[in-house]
């Protein structure tokens, strides 16, 4: 509540949304700003897809994004900063886009995926590839493998970085039951030099079908 002061000579406090104050001995009106929490559709539909890539990130956070991400930093920036932020930019619709999920990005020329498998049966799925070396890959490249259900959100990966292009196919464990069409498969390869990793490969994808 506002007083006044003196005989109408000022006035201190709040009438309505107006606050009053004084200022060198003048009198000063304010309009009081009322903090908003906006919840439009677009607003929660953009928040939802945050809090899934946030899950997805954590997940993957010690072997995907400190692996593919990481030595790559910009700046002061972390591997885990640059992963949401790249994959912000590239989430345009109402919800994820699987087909634009960003797994890696880096110099090494990408690689398709010539074929990806998933038997429901026995939960595996088999991601394969042309081992032909083009532009700046080699035949040491190491591959990744990374695969999410779009109606889980349930994700899997084999990153134990044991295989090399020369291996032309890579199998990923994930849950029985699951119905390939719901799947997407994600490929890219890794250039380690001395043990540490110096270069990465943006990643392609491809759902899988069943055998």
């Amino acid at each position: 509540m506002a007083r006044m002061i003196g005989v109408f000579t000022q006035i201190k406090g709040k009438i309505g949304n107006l606050i009053y104050s004084t200022w060198h001995g003048v009198q000063v009106v304010k309009t009081m700003f009322i903090p908003e929490n906006p919840q439009t559709s677009d607003q929660q539909e953009h928040r939802a897809i945050l809090t899934l890539l946030v899950t997805i990130g954590k997940g993957i956070l010690k072997d995907i994004i400190n692996v593919s991400w990481s030595p790559f930093r910009r700046g002061a920036q972390t591997g885990w900063s640059n992963w949401l932020g790249k994959n912000l930019e590239l989430q345009q619709g109402s919800t994820l886009d699987y087909d634009t999920l960003c797994l890696s990005n880096g110099s090494i020329a990408p690689t398709p995926i010539t074929n990806a498998q998933f038997v429901t049966g026995t939960g595996i799925g088999t991601i394969q590839w042309d081992k032909t070396i083009i532009n700046n890959q080699s035949k040491s490249d190491i591959p990744v493998a990374f695969m999410i259900n779009d109606s889980t959100d349930l994700f899997y990966y084999n990153a134990d970085l044991d295989l090399d292009r020369e291996a032309e196919t890579i199998d990923i464990t994930g849950n029985i039951g699951d119905t390939p069409a719901n799947l997407h498969g994600y490929l890219w390869f890794l250039k380690v030099d001395n043990g540490l990793v110096v270069d990465s490969s943006s990643c392609t994808e491809q759902i899988p079908t069943a055998p």
